[in-house]
Parts: C-alpha cells; sequence; structure tokens
C-alpha cells in the first residue's frame, strides 16, 4: 500500500477530527483515492465499525479524489485538531493548480445524493473556518455551490 494512502489511513483511525468526520456519513458510502502518478486504485468505505481504505475501486463511489502527494503531506500536517483546520486543507489543495500539491474530484454524484449520504453534514461540521474558508474564495451560498458542483463536473 502506498505511503500517502497510509498516512490517510492514520487520519481516519487515529486522529480525533478524522474519526469525527465520517460519523455522519451514511454506513455503505465509498468515495474512490487514488494518488496522482500511481494507477492503484482504492476506495474509503463507511462502514459499520467505522471506516475503512481498502485496496481496488469501489464498486458505487459518490466521488473520486485524486490526490497529489504533496497535497496528502499537507493534509496530513494540519496543524490543528478540528474538522474545520482539515476542511481548510482539504479545500486549500483543491484549489491549487500543480498536481503533486492538489486534490482533484471528479463527481458521479448529484447534490441530493450527496447530502442524503452526509458529506454536507460533514461541510458543517467544519464550522466557521469552514465557511469563512469558503466565503472568502467565492463558494457560499446556493450561487457557490451551483459554481462549487460545475467546477467539480468539468474537472
Amino acid at each position: 500500500m502506498s505511503e500517502s494512502i497510509d498516512s490517510l489511513k492514520q487520519i481516519f483511525s487515529d486522529h480525533p477530527a478524522g474519526r469525527a468526520a465520517f460519523r455522519p456519513l451514511r454506513k455503505g458510502t465509498q468515495v474512490g483515492l487514488r494518488i496522482h502518478g500511481d494507477d492503484q486504485e482504492y476506495h474509503f468505505e463507511r462502514t459499520p465499525d467505522g471506516a475503512s481504505i481498502k485496496e481496488g475501486a469501489g464498486p458505487q463511489t459518490d466521488f473520486d479524489l485524486i490526490l497529489g502527494v504533496k497535497a496528502v503531506e499537507a493534509i496530513c500536517q494540519t496543524q490543528g485538531e478540528s474538522i474545520g483546520d482539515f476542511g481548510v486543507s482539504f479545500f486549500r489543495c483543491l484549489l491549487k493548480s500543480s498536481d503533486e500539491e492538489r486534490v482533484q474530484v471528479k463527481l458521479h454524484a448529484g447534490l441530493i445524493a450527496l447530502t442524503r449520504n452526509g458529506y454536507l453534514k460533514v461541510l458543517a461540521m467544519g464550522g466557521p473556518k469552514v465557511l469563512g474558508f469558503l466565503s472568502k474564495e467565492g463558494y457560499i451560498g446556493p450561487r457557490g455551490i451551483a459554481k462549487a458542483i460545475r467546477r467539480l463536473r468539468s474537472k
């Protein structure tokens, strides 16, 4: 398994913010994962016992993340203990242009499915830190959400 994937696994198993972030997700929810430049696919899944990251493509991912090695390092080295701190690190990586520093998203599910599966609850758990960052970048309110979805669908 990739060192970057191992680092992500550790966040979800050992860090309080990582463990809290997956709780609102519906059991069975899946996110595809791949490290930029590596052909091996992985997937995150919300399980009845918590969360796991396994080798192989998930059969029904809501979206896929292609993460640069430096993006994973930035996210895993986040200063702070809250979901908001990690959320801001993640969103900063979404806006980077270098493949090694950014997170790319391929969205498969629509807004209703994302809401039903709990992603907006996780976003809300980021609180004022995430909202402040998103607002500063122009991604607040219905227009901001539509702008974000258009951006993710065009990648």
